[in-house]
């Protein structure tokens, strides 16, 4: 009886195993759904307020569990199923800062640039808690270091972190930010994204006159003085354009647009392009 047990046991081991991997993560969609009430579907769809609100009221323990949920989940398939990952991301943003370590650790693998791109959808979030609150410093730091430091326009990512400072951030914070990164980026995919975000900022007609003057003279910079020729490029061309009459705009949006075989979201202004809704990427 004893042989029997013993020999029949690594069997079982391994079925039980193999079950596990076959259905990574739906004992944690299910400790999510006990903890928040709201089934996954529901959460990609939730408005901010209501899970940001519900995530903040949970007591610490709850609060830790819903986490290692997260945590737990099989990392791959949140980085390939967009409707695991944005109700994951959504709910992992709601969570700081106690989420802080595991979002780093997202943003420092490079494999999971979809998982970053779908951060940077959401870490604005962090800009509706009280003022005072440390996470938005903290938060703002990530992403700057992360521009600083990536190598890759993979996934949109880097373009969506310099959309997230240029269009969803206060000014005051995110401008010098953007500057800094425009100057003293490693690669040109962190000083490109940079440059994106400050074309966006330079479009919101309530930005103040000193700092669209400090904009502009950065991107005169990186016209002249940039060591990649294709920013220089970019740059140079973000200037010429801001000096066109809108009739002027369309027909370069047209022009280039049959270039690169694309379409510009909003024609009439083309420095202002972005996917028409880039949550859903």
């Amino acid at each position: 009886m004893a042989s029997r047990t013993a020999a029949s046991s690594p069997r079982i081991r391994k079925k039980r195993f193999m079950k596990r991997k076959e259905i990574p993560f739906r004992s944690e969609t299910g400790c999510i759904t006990e903890i928040l009430g709201w089934s996954v579907n529901d959460i990609r769809v939730l408005p901010y307020n209501q899970l940001f609100d519900k995530v903040r009221f949970l007591s610490e323990p709850k609060q830790s569990d819903l986490l290692t949920c997260c945590e737990t989940m099989d990392i791959d398939e949140i980085t390939e199923n967009l409707d695991l990952r944005i109700p994951v991301v959504r709910i992992v943003v709601a969570l700081m800062p106690l989420s802080f370590p595991l979002i780093a650790r997202w943003l420092q693998d490079k494999r999971r640039r979809e998982i970053h791109f779908t951060l940077f959808c959401y870490l604005d979030w962090i800009n509706k808690l009280p003022e005072g609150d440390t996470s938005r410093s903290e938060t703002l730091r990530l992403v700057e270091r992360y521009l600083l430091e990536t190598d890759s326009e993979a996934a949109n990512a880097a373009w969506m972190a310099g959309d997230l400072l240029g269009d969803h951030w206060p000014v005051m914070e995110s401008l010098p930010v953007l500057i800094r990164i425009l100057q003293l980026g490693r690669y040109v995919a962190g000083r490109k994204a940079a440059l994106s975000g400050i074309e966006i900022m330079l479009n919101n007609p309530n930005l103040g006159l000193h700092d669209r003057k400090r904009l502009i003279a950065a991107v005169k910079e990186a016209r002249s003085h940039d060591r990649s020729g294709q920013l220089q490029s970019t740059a140079r061309s973000m200037l010429a354009k801001r000096k066109f009459s809108p009739a002027k705009k369309q027909e370069i949006a047209v022009s280039e647009a049959q270039a690169s075989q694309t379409v510009p979201y909003n024609i009439n202004m083309v420095t202002d392009w972005r996917p028409s809704d880039p949550r859903t990427l």
